[in-house]
């Protein structure tokens, strides 16, 4: 378990460490072995990530983590299971390896195979977000299941991101005016069902990534492009002898 926030700022109106590290606090239980930001004012982007260190213990193996290109960084909560098969592919066709961690697997397939074809290929329960320095935004996805909390939240053309709904309500204005009170139908569901259904929130303009939802901010304009990676495959249709037959 780990915790991560995110800000993007197209801009420049937030002051970004200071707004960056008041989710700290909130992130630090699901994450106590170490921690780390990135600020980016050229791009109006800050994350902070809290790790709970698993596969590799070391300060090399900690996030957020930045491609061998310099391309895409990362942060990311789950656990990729199958990521020593994908380490070996990746090997084969020419990468290399710093560390033994999960997420340098999947930060080197995003780059070799890109986005949709690297959350194809990998097992695994996760929510992250990538910078993606080239392609002028940030990509934030969620596992199949939705096993791994994922939040948005945009106020004053400034977008918010996090793996936990207290990173969002530690943020300041515009977010903090904004984030009060309680979503009245997301009670009403949560009284009926025991839970929240997505896209909804407890929270008033917070909302839930989706199950295998992909997400794009466009970092110029913090312009928001929902989508999904995978869907769940629907039941196959009837078969034609069992529909009944015309004029009889």
């Amino acid at each position: 378990m780990c915790g991560f926030a995110g800000l993007v700022d197209p801009d420049r109106r937030l002051a970004l460490a200071a707004a960056i590290d008041a989710t700290s606090p909130s992130l630090r239980r699901r994450g106590p072995d170490g921690d780390g930001t990135l600020l980016d004012h050229e791009r109006g982007v800050a994350l902070r990530h809290h790790r709970l260190a698993i596969f590799d213990p070391r300060p090399e193996a900690g996030q957020p983590m930045t491609s061998a290109s310099g391309r895409f960084t990362i942060v990311f909560n789950g656990a990729i299971h199958d990521h020593p098969e994908r380490r070996a592919e990746l090997e084969a066709s020419g990468a290399t390896f710093r560390t033994r961690s999960d997420t340098e697997v999947l930060l080197a397939g995003l780059e070799r195979w890109g986005v949709d074809e690297t959350l194809d290929r990998v097992d695994g329960m996760f929510a992250l977000a990538l910078l993606d320095r080239a392609g002028g935004e940030i990509v934030l996805a969620r596992d199949r299941a939705g096993q791994k909390p994922l939040l948005l939240a945009s106020a004053g053309g400034c977008v918010a991101f996090a793996s936990d709904l207290r990173a969002l309500e530690s943020l300041p204005d515009p977010f903090a005016s904004r984030l009060r009170g309680i979503d009245e139908d997301a009670l009403r569901w949560y009284l009926t069902l025991g839970v929240v259904p997505w896209p909804m929130s407890i929270r008033p303009g917070v909302e839930q990534i989706a199950p295998g939802g992909l997400v794009r901010i466009d970092l110029a304009s913090g312009r928001i492009a929902r989508g999904r990676w995978w869907s769940p495959p629907l039941p196959e249709s009837a078969a034609d002898d069992d529909a009944p037959t015309r004029g009889h």
